[in-house]
């Protein structure tokens, strides 16, 4: 219990069980949640560069270096220091109107799912739906019959022999 070892009834290991994985799918969720904005802000970076490109190209024509270029991205376009460097590292053929289409699609799909994230961990009700589904995932992956057998009955061997000798 909490780090502790305690002994409890059914009631309360079954408490402990359902914070237990409260906090796992809570955790879970912020992560997919911080993991999905820092995708989102790297995209809003490239869909800046996209919307802007003949500029973003000129900028970086006229820096001296990598890290002049990064800095004159940010100063000029308002980027973050990130931002800048997935601009740098883009590849030219990302830069053809299909990939275009598919970091709009890509944005827009992260604000769906970033607004999804939020709302599942506003809501209570929806916490404990996504629980109960896991559960039953597990229940329905691992719920077989037992393969063991526990059986009365005598010691085949004779218990001298279960003893190791020693000096």
């Amino acid at each position: 219990d909490h780090g502790a070892p305690k002994i409890m009834n059914r009631k309360q290991l079954l408490e402990r069980f359902v914070e237990h994985r409260h906090e796992i799918v809570v955790r879970r969720t912020r992560f997919d949640l911080e993991a999905a904005e820092a995708r989102e802000h790297i995209l809003e970076g490239l869909k800046i560069a996209l919307d802007n490109l003949d500029e973003v190209i000129k900028t970086i024509r006229e820096s001296a270096d990598v890290e002049r270029a990064r800095s004159n991205l940010m100063d000029r376009f308002g980027l973050s220091e990130l931002q800048a460097q997935a601009i740098l590292d883009l590849r030219l053929h990302r830069l053809t109107g299909l990939e275009r289409e598919k970091i709009s699609g890509d944005l827009r799909e992260l604000v769906a799912q970033i607004a999804d994230l939020i709302d599942i961990l506003g809501s209570k009700p929806r916490l404990f739906r996504i629980m109960r589904d896991e559960l039953l995932a597990m229940k329905e992956e691992f719920g077989d019959k037992r393969r063991t057998t526990l059986e009365e009955g005598e010691i085949a061997q004779d218990i001298e022999t279960l003893i190791q000798p020693e000096d």
